[in-house]
């Protein structure tokens, strides 16, 4: 594999992961402490694979391979599925697969092209914020008031959307069913998706939306083109029970 096209993926824990009231329960029973560190293995085990838990993409990890692989006693591994499960910490697909419900919100990824990029623009960043500081000779009224550094860098960064989340665009890209106008679906996208948890509601949107073509039957040509949902995305957040998909691929209410 080329090295630059190398990811490197990571998982992402709030500071108040342990607060949180499944984990405490969890955690406060008998062996609690060996369940919660199995499902941080468990974390850290599908998080290139979007969640999933799979030896490969057909074959599901059995209970005994999972053992296994994170050196946890067996009973510990059938017995910690069944009260993740009964917590929604995790959900057990048809064929077997076992999929973190909340992976979403925790994974980060990266490449090694981007890894050296950015570490290169951090010392750039530091060779021009010595610059500003003077260290290059500059007298201190040469140098910007911070104030105006400051403002500077935040509208920057509000032009700016991750490289994180412009790569997952790929990815719910993909599972679009009419790829129709991408350039200005990622345009779109682009400017409502600016964190993970923005990424998030357009997957759960994208599942709604989907899911309500299929009830209903839709033909292709009703379908949305890419360039208009992902336009409208927020839409299909929450359907109201009492609207129901439209010929065109939108929303009505029904009497």
């Amino acid at each position: 594999m080329d090295k630059d096209k190398q990811v490197y993926y990571w998982i992402m824990l709030k500071d108040d992961f342990f607060e949180d009231e499944a984990i405490k329960v969890i955690e406060s029973m008998d062996n609690g402490k060996d369940y919660v560190l199995f499902l941080l293995k468990l974390y850290i085990k599908s998080a290139k694979k979007d969640g999933y838990l799979k030896l490969t993409e057909a074959i599901p990890y059995s209970p005994k391979t999972l053992a296994s692989i994170t050196s946890t006693n067996i009973d510990i591994v059938d017995k910690a599925i069944k009260i993740f499960q009964d917590f929604n910490l995790l959900s057990v697909c048809d064929d077997g697969t076992i999929y973190l419900n909340r992976i979403k919100e925790m994974v980060g990824s990266e490449t090694h092209s981007s890894v050296r990029k950015r570490i290169y623009r951090e010392k750039q960043t530091a060779i021009e914020n010595n610059k500003q500081q003077g260290v290059l000779g500059q007298s201190p009224s040469d140098v910007p008031p911070m104030s105006h550094r400051v403002k500077s860098k935040e509208i920057r960064d509000k032009n700016i959307i991750p490289a994180e989340l412009v790569s997952k665009f790929e990815l719910i890209w993909e599972k679009y069913p009419k790829k129709l106008g991408k350039k200005a679906a990622l345009k779109h996208y682009s400017a409502t998706v600016k964190s993970l948890d923005d990424f998030t509601l357009i997957e759960k949107a994208l599942v709604n939306y989907t899911d309500s073509l299929r009830k209903n039957g839709t033909e292709d040509k009703y379908i949305q083109n890419g360039s208009t949902w992902f336009n409208n995305w927020h839409d299909w957040i929450t359907i109201n029970k009492k609207q129901e998909i439209n010929v065109w691929g939108g929303l009505k209410d029904v009497e």
